[in-house]
């Protein structure tokens, strides 16, 4: 994603007009990018990718924040640590735990400034790479839901990451990715972003997630059960709603009677402790 940059004072259509033709140029170039600014959220994301929810401002970074920012390995580094590679299955529990469950939240504020930068579109670099578009990805599905948790800002950004995850699957970024986690958090966007095609991306999510099964060491494929039929969860929760009642609140709309009552259970899928019977095994996790 390359953002398009107004012409400068000295080139383009500045340099016809001398010896106005720097003030020209100058007004020239701010209705450029007032054209650009306002209408760049319209240009397919199949011709261009650009994130539709570009802001102006936003917080400050210092030049640390924005070396981190600007590599994608710091994020992949920290959702993705090393040592998950041939570890055993209890450290790979703990670990699902500390996505699923919130564990990773007390340290995401580190990442508040790279978040801000992808929404902006300064981030857009990274999608030239597998690894930088996965990072991408969790920085703009994940991290919003730990730093904005109970806000509208929590899935904001839930229609930006779909096309990117789209357009991963179009370039085959998806297949040149590394492991099972890697695979599963570029799949989950599918399920998290609402929409009139819903239910068919999570059933979409269901049938990749069946296929990958093959590659997936003996010791895992417990915890790949446990995230299939979570997945197959959210289904039925859209097949019946269609959409996450459990947003309804944070996001201004209106439970039906049927939301309601199924809003009172709080038996909502993403908030289900990991259990034993869920991962099949017969000890308690």
């Amino acid at each position: 994603m390359n953002e398009e940059r107004p012409v400068p004072p000295s080139t383009g259509l500045g340099a016809w007009w001398d010896p106005i033709g720097a003030e020209m140029s100058f007004v020239m170039m701010h209705f450029m990018k007032g054209c650009i600014d306002g209408f760049g959220s319209s240009v397919s994301v199949a011709d261009r990718e650009i994130s539709p929810t570009r802001q102006k401002g936003g917080v400050a970074m210092t030049d640390s924040d924005m070396r981190e920012a600007a590599d994608w390995k710091a994020v992949h580094d920290f959702w993705f640590p090393a040592s998950l590679e041939g570890a055993n299955f209890e450290t790979h529990l703990q670990r699902v735990k500390w996505w699923m469950m919130g564990g990773a939240n007390a340290e995401l504020g580190r990442f508040a400034p790279t978040v801000q930068a992808a929404k902006s579109g300064r981030l857009d670099h990274w999608l030239a790479e597998p690894l930088g578009r996965l990072s991408l990805i969790v920085v703009l599905d994940q991290f919003p839901r730990g730093l904005f948790a109970g806000t509208p800002e929590a899935f904001a950004s839930d229609g930006t990451v779909l096309r990117i995850v789209e357009k991963g699957f179009e370039n085959r970024h998806f297949n040149s990715l590394p492991g099972l986690w890697e695979r599963f958090f570029f799949l989950l966007p599918l399920i998290h972003a609402e929409g009139p095609d819903h239910l068919a991306r999570i059933q979409r999510l269901i049938s990749i997630w069946e296929t990958l099964a093959a590659d997936i060491p003996e010791h895992l494929l417990p915890l790949h059960k446990g995230a299939l039929g979570r997945a197959r969860a959210h289904f039925d929760v859209i097949a019946r709603f269609g959409r996450f009642p459990h947003r309804n609140a944070i996001l201004g709309r209106r439970s039906t009677p049927q939301e309601q009552e199924y809003i009172a259970r709080g038996d909502f899928v993403h908030t289900r402790p990991i259990s034993s019977d869920e991962l099949g095994l017969d000890r308690p996790t």
